[in-house]
């Protein structure tokens, strides 16, 4: 049975002991986030440099615009992936390790399937979104186990990834809207002045992404009678 509370209580023993390590790599997933968002800033202050030296009217920054949004979802995927690596490893009793980061950047296929999915998720959601935000809500749901599926299965396609985790998040989309929901006000300490970032990011969103790990184990228990280690994580 889906038990939210059993699964908050388990992360909290998970992630409190490697709070440090995660610290760690936290900073090196926003640093490197940081930095992707300075060179789209760059690229952008250069596109309208070069509008109001040419006059070409926006053409250069449109340009400009295409190739750093390019920029941010070929890097953005793939550190999404190591992220998820992270927290799913340390369900299975795995110390995180700084270099799981960039577990996405170990193979040009891995690295590539992430991409794909990464934009896939995003055209999918977009999509459904425009008949309704809530139709956007539910695909955002179904596809959250898509990541996990990809690290378990590096050879599985970005479709197969968003069809079987669909098919896993089947029957328990309250559920997962409903854990989601129960970090709002946890969510909300990173408004606190000064103290509140280091708050959420140093506890908050360990706490939740260990949580939503935990899930997916459990969904794979579920639906396939087993949680056994990914090859990857074993």
């Amino acid at each position: 049975m889906f038990n939210r509370v059993w699964f908050k209580d388990l992360a909290k023993e998970q992630f409190r002991p490697n709070i440090g390590q995660l610290a760690i790599i936290l900073i090196i997933f926003l640093g490197i986030s940081f930095g992707i968002s300075i060179i789209i800033f760059i690229g952008e202050i250069i596109g309208v440099a070069i509008d109001a030296v040419l006059e070409t009217d926006g053409l250069i920054y449109g340009i400009c615009t295409l190739i750093s949004a390019a920029i941010s979802y070929i890097f953005f995927g793939p550190l999404v992936l190591g992220m998820q690596k992270v927290y799913l490893a340390l369900t299975y009793g795995e110390k995180p390790k700084p270099s799981d980061i960039f577990y996405a950047f170990t193979s040009a296929k891995l690295f590539w399937a992430s991409v794909r999915l990464f934009l896939l998720m995003i055209l999918f959601i977009w999509l459904w979104t425009l008949l309704f935000i809530v139709p956007g809500i539910i695909r955002s749901i179904d596809y959250m186990q898509a990541w996990y599926i990809l690290i378990a299965n590096p050879e599985k396609s970005a479709r197969e990834c968003l069809r079987e985790s669909i098919y896993l998040t089947k029957g328990h989309r309250a559920d997962i809207f409903v854990t989601q929901l129960s970090f709002i006000l946890w969510n909300m300490t990173a408004m606190i002045p000064f103290v509140g970032i280091f708050i959420f990011y140093g506890y908050v969103y360990p706490y939740m992404m260990t949580t939503l790990a935990n899930v997916h184990r459990f969904l794979l228990d579920e639906k396939y009678g087993s949680i056994t280690a990914p090859a990857e994580l074993q």
